[in-house]
């Protein structure tokens, strides 16, 4: 994104359209399992990261801005009301992974989405611009799919920190 001008200003609102448009499509693309009737729900091939790494050799911004939401999903999906059923991870011609393992795989591959996140600018206020479009749509998913007002406060903490440091 450059900087100045009305040029800038639309390149600033498309960028933040394009991504923001991603992002949502990377909040609801792991519950695509539901209907895939062989794989099942919490499938490891959707609830995971697969897709973005998979994009990130060739389509770095538009891979990150997907495990954006991904992880934003996945983070969710880390508090169910229990650690068994739909809770746990299935992974395909194996079967459900332990509580354990489903957490330590969630919460394993939300970092990686959060990191190919990072990645999708090298720009500052570009990222600055991300992190707070994340929050946002982050809060927003939050309120509509989960009801926790808890996971909300979070991150928009969390991303509050991250904005200020990040400005360092």
């Amino acid at each position: 994104m450059t900087t100045g001008g009305p040029r800038s200003a639309l390149e600033g609102v498309g960028l933040l359209a394009i991504g923001l448009l991603l992002v949502q499509i990377g909040l609801v693309l792991p519950d695509i399992d539901q209907r895939i009737p062989f794989i099942g729900h919490r499938s490891a091939l959707t609830h995971s990261v697969l897709l973005p790494l998979l994009l990130a050799g060739r389509w770095p911004a538009i891979a990150g801005l997907l495990a954006g939401g991904i992880a934003v999903h996945l983070g969710a999906d880390l508090l169910p009301r229990g650690w068994f059923g739909y809770a746990l991870v299935r992974v395909p011609f194996l079967g459900p992974l332990d509580a354990t393992l489903s957490q330590l795989f969630l919460a394993a591959n939300a970092v990686v989405g959060l990191h190919l996140f990072h990645a999708a600018s090298r720009e500052p206020a570009t990222r600055r611009m991300l992190w707070a479009m994340l929050a946002v749509s982050a809060a927003a998913y939050l309120l509509v799919h989960e009801r926790w007002w808890p996971l909300v406060l979070a991150a928009v903490a969390l991303a509050t920190v991250v904005v200020v440091w990040r400005r360092r």
